[in-house]
């Protein structure tokens, strides 16, 4: 189930940042809500680019081209426990990375 009350929250972070930005930039207070309209729109494009991780491959291997690799998405509760600390250690609610 959607919450909207959080996605509501998100979009006023979202638009408050981009109102600062702007205004910081020196955009006319009349053409924010065109500039702000026209960076989601070009953002959006880049939708397919984005991934849900668990293991982002820049961390582990900083000189990797990420356009050519793939990152990892392993839940912590679907590793081995070992007894090392590790990724396994972490809780099942633990934040994920988005790259």
């Amino acid at each position: 189930m959607i919450d909207i009350d959080r996605q509501n929250r998100i979009c006023a972070l979202i638009v408050g940042f981009l109102r600062q930005y702007f205004e910081k930039e020196d955009v006319a207070s009349d053409k924010i809500e065109v500039w702000i309209a026209d960076w989601l729109k070009k953002q959006s494009s880049k939708i397919s680019q984005i991934q849900l991780v668990t293991h982002p491959i820049k961390a582990t291997h900083p000189d990797i081209k990420v356009s050519e690799s793939t990152s990892l998405f392993c839940p912590s509760h679907t590793l081995p426990d070992i007894p090392l600390i590790g990724s396994h250690c972490l809780p099942k609610d633990h934040p994920l990375d988005i790259v």
